[in-house]
């Protein structure tokens, strides 16, 4: 499986959760949904007003979902999530205007 990142949704996606003007909290996920973001269609505006919480495994099922072409969804904890990732997947950066 290839995933494509359009480079400049994840430099706008990673530039709006980690801009000094907004704050994610770090939310340690406990149990079932809790660091993580239900909806991930939930745009960056819409999740920061939310004051939402993420874990680490949530913040980067956010980051790939919103910065991917096809979607991306990558779920489970950040373990799970390392092990798939070298299994599954190669990675692709596109530029906008290609």
């Amino acid at each position: 499986m290839t995933m494509m990142f359009d480079a400049t949704k994840l430099w706008r996606v990673l530039d709006q959760l980690g801009s000094a003007g907004h704050k994610v909290n770090y939310q340690r996920g406990k149990g079932a949904g809790e660091g993580k973001v239900g909806n991930l269609n939930i745009g960056v505006e819409k999740f920061i007003a939310n004051n939402a919480g993420l874990d680490c495994s949530g913040y980067i099922t956010y980051v790939i979902y919103q910065s991917t072409f096809s979607k991306v969804k990558i779920t489970g904890g950040t373990m799970s999530q390392q092990e798939w990732l070298k299994k599954m997947v190669s990675m692709t950066m596109v530029a906008a205007d290609s």
